[in-house]
């Protein structure tokens, strides 16, 4: 070894000790780290930050892009979207297999109603709870609708007009 890098202490008289040159160099060594991960940490944190303020950015615009967004928009980028990720690809789906998805959600939601967990939480970034799963639901429909060529916002309306006309319960239906 050189005598020029500080590895540690010397044997002398059956006892390890530092000359004061390797002491003053370790130390200077220690000093040196600590700032590298002062500046390391500092910049993980500006990183960090930076990378919450750009999402922060992004939810915002969408937010603004979104606020007065008709159904039928929802509709047709819901569609899109379930396109462009694959859910349209290959073989096309049966009816039965699309009202399968959406009431695959449907048990999702009542599971996390059952688990007792919020109604809305993250796991990292992805959403997750009973809303959200109703959320899920929402989508598929608007996927199926769009696929079909269905106005889901002329049938909302139309369906919600006869349920205004209804009696109560409906004949006095059970829950």
């Amino acid at each position: 070894m050189s005598d020029d890098i500080v590895d540690g202490p010397t044997e002398q008289n059956s006892k390890y000790v530092w000359s004061d040159e390797q002491l003053e160099a370790f130390k200077q060594q220690m000093q040196d780290l600590e700032q590298r991960k002062k500046e390391e940490d500092v910049k993980r944190v500006v990183e960090g930050l930076t990378r919450i303020a750009q999402a922060a950015k992004e939810k915002a615009q969408e937010a603004v892009e979104n606020k007065d967004k008709s159904i039928t928009e929802w509709q047709q980028e819901a569609h899109a979207l379930a396109k462009e990720k694959g859910w349209h690809d290959g073989n096309k789906r049966t009816t039965v297999e699309t009202y399968t998805m959406i009431a695959g959600e449907a048990f999702e939601a009542i599971n996390e109603y059952r688990e007792g967990k919020p109604s809305k939480y993250y796991e990292g970034d992805k959403p997750c709870g009973e809303a959200i799963e109703m959320a899920d639901i929402v989508l598929r429909v608007m996927d199926y609708c769009e696929f079909r060529g269905w106005s889901l916002e002329e049938l909302l309306k139309e369906k919600h007009r006869y349920n205004s006309s209804r009696s109560y319960r409906h004949g006095n239906k059970k829950v």
